[in-house]
């Protein structure tokens, strides 16, 4: 493909690969001759499926292709398709590979996901981590806006993070950066995580650690007759209307993500933290614990960094797709200039 005289209105085909659900969706871009984003990438159709990771990786790979296809076929293209731009669960490498993965996917490490959906639909293809992807989009087009640096946190089935610096994503040399809910907890500890280890926050403070924590306090009070489909949201909600062994593991929950941001926020001195995920819908209290656990933790001249909730919702993964995708053009075109 050729990158001479990119301009004006094109679309990019946006995926989001979570263990939940894959979400593809056609963005339109409007780009410079750099092929910089000029504005926010706006969604003009998406197409989601289960993922039923369940099955594996490969399986996976296949649905992935399957929204695809059903996204790019379900109407018209309005302008030209530049590629397609991929936020993917896992450990991503430079080369577009699932590095490593937790057992939300069984199988999914090892899996060549930007070389197989370049060969399936001979487009270029960007592939970033679902969470870094949501953290670039709500960098340069959501509540990040405004700073030139900021730690996120996307709390949801899992906890997953990433650090925005000058508006770039830093990835590490792995690309493993901002793995947050693998950082310790002492409220964690002996509790498996879905690493393979143990005694990580994400297995307290994640959507499904809420639930795990709910139906451990239950049982230990000897109340084990609990909903077989008790998840973090219907815990938030008992919470709300009073149930204590909920509002328990809300605290918990809270408390212990708030720790650790408060020790990150004192390594890296952000402008900003950012939370998104379905977590952040728990509510007022569950907030109220974050930012406890921020106090408790962070140096006194850091204990007021803006902490803020991420304004993008489902569309900053694919919005940081897009993205993801125009820089790697970007940067080619760029390369064949010099």
């Amino acid at each position: 493909m050729s990158f001479a005289g990119i301009s004006h209105q094109h679309t990019v085909m946006s995926v989001d690969i979570g263990g939940t659900k894959i979400a593809a969706g056609l963005m339109q871009t409007n780009l410079d001759e750099q092929a910089k984003i000029q504005n926010a990438p706006t969604l003009i159709r998406r197409c989601v499926l289960p993922t039923e990771a369940h099955l594996g990786g490969a399986f996976v790979l296949q649905r992935v292709a399957q929204a695809i296809r059903q996204c790019l076929d379900a109407g018209e293209i309005p302008f030209p398709l530049l590629g397609i731009g991929v936020a993917s669960a896992g450990v991503i490498d430079g080369n577009g590979s699932v590095l490593s993965a937790t057992s939300l996917i069984p199988g999914w490490a090892g899996i060549r996901l930007q070389a197989e959906l370049s060969t399936a639909f001979d487009l270029p293809v960007a592939v970033i981590g679902d969470v870094q992807a949501h953290a670039l989009g709500e960098a340069r087009w959501g509540c990040g806006r405004q700073y030139q640096s900021m730690l996120v946190a996307a709390i949801g089935t899992g906890i997953g993070g990433a650090i925005i610096v000058d508006g770039k994503l830093i990835r590490g040399v792995h690309g493993a950066c901002g793995h947050i809910g693998h950082l310790p907890h002492p409220d964690a500890s002996g509790i498996p995580c879905s690493c393979g280890h143990e005694g990580h926050v994400e297995s307290i403070a994640s959507g499904t650690g809420i639930a795990d924590n709910y139906r451990r306090i239950m049982q230990q009070r000897g109340q084990g007759t609990f909903p077989s489909d008790i998840n973090g949201r219907t815990v938030a909600e008992l919470a709300t209307h009073g149930n204590a062994e909920a509002a328990r593991s809300i605290a918990t929950a809270g408390t212990s993500l708030g720790d650790v941001l408060g020790g990150l926020i004192n390594v890296f001195d952000p402008d900003a933290v950012i939370l998104s995920g379905s977590v952040v819908q728990s509510g007022e209290r569950w907030m109220k614990y974050v930012e406890y656990g921020i106090q408790r933790q962070a140096l006194g001249l850091l204990s007021k960094t803006p902490v803020l909730a991420g304004t993008l919702g489902g569309q900053a993964p694919l919005i940081g797709a897009a993205e993801a995708l125009c820089d790697k053009i970007s940067n080619i075109k760029q390369g064949a200039e010099i």
